[in-house]
């Protein structure tokens, strides 16, 4: 059984997703793991998602609703890592969802290694119901534990578990808060895998949770789809690439580095 005397805050970022939010809401209430704090930030929504929240947050007296006026999804991961009560803390898009076990698995694993990270691998759902579950590469197979740098290395290597996405992962909060780990709250695209990249470069260890607890949903309309549209978004992903290609000057030789030569 697990040691459940740690708070953990689960933050749920919302912008526009009133179709998707219940459904996500209720995976985390469902949790197995109970000692939960959940954050609905609502970043300016306008479609009825900001109402919802105040109505979910009846449901569970653990859910707390912080709404802001509209400054984009880094600036309102970094309000959640500056409000968290919580001695470790986890991202979840709104729209996905998470396994009734993923908080407790990925808890108890961090917890048993003794490390500030812990990565879950992830399903894949398609708007026409198809599911794809993220296939391990070869050498990820007996992996468990995985030193800044080598997590480094597997940033962009899309069969690895989630290391450059920041859902799917638990963090140890004082850690984030001690290196100032956060969000640049000027990239809309990729912000994620820059910021997986300023956590890996301090000394930290990440733990690999073999299970697949994070279900990533693929919707046409999501910020990573129409980002193909947008210029913004490009120029975006652009300056995060540049970022990144700095830190894989320090590290030659890395995926970070052959990631960034697209």
């Amino acid at each position: 059984s697990v040691d459940m005397t740690d708070l953990i805050t689960v933050v749920l970022p919302v912008y526009n997703v009133k179709d998707y939010l219940e459904r996500a809401v209720e995976s985390v209430l469902k949790q197995t793991y109970t000692n939960l704090e959940v954050l609905l930030i609502d970043d300016g929504s306008t479609d009825g998602s900001a109402e919802l929240c105040d109505a979910l947050a009846l449901w569970d007296e653990r859910i707390k609703v912080i709404h802001k006026k509209n400054t984009g999804v880094s600036d309102t991961r970094n309000l959640g890592i500056a409000v968290a009560r919580g001695a470790y803390l986890t991202f979840i898009d709104s729209d996905d969802y998470v396994e009734t076990t993923y908080v407790e698995r990925m808890y108890e694993e961090l917890r048993k290694a003794g490390v500030q990270v812990a990565v879950s691998f992830m399903t894949k759902v398609f708007e026409d119901g198809h599911r794809e579950t993220l296939s391990v590469c070869q050498t990820a197979k007996d992996v468990c534990v995985l030193s800044g740098e080598q997590a480094l290395q597997h940033i962009s290597d899309r069969t690895y578990p989630v290391v450059g996405f920041c859902w799917g992962t638990l963090f140890d909060v004082a850690f984030l808060r001690e290196h100032n780990v956060v969000f640049d709250t000027t990239i809309k695209l990729c912000e994620d895998m820059l910021f997986k990249c300023q956590l890996y470069l301090q000394d930290v260890q990440v733990v690999v949770v073999h299970e697949a607890l994070y279900v990533y949903c693929i919707r046409e309309n999501s910020a990573t789809g129409s980002a193909l549209y947008n210029t913004d978004r490009l120029l975006s992903e652009l300056k995060a690439r540049k970022e990144m290609a700095h830190i894989a000057d320090r590290w030659p030789g890395s995926a970070c580095e052959q990631r960034v030569q697209v």
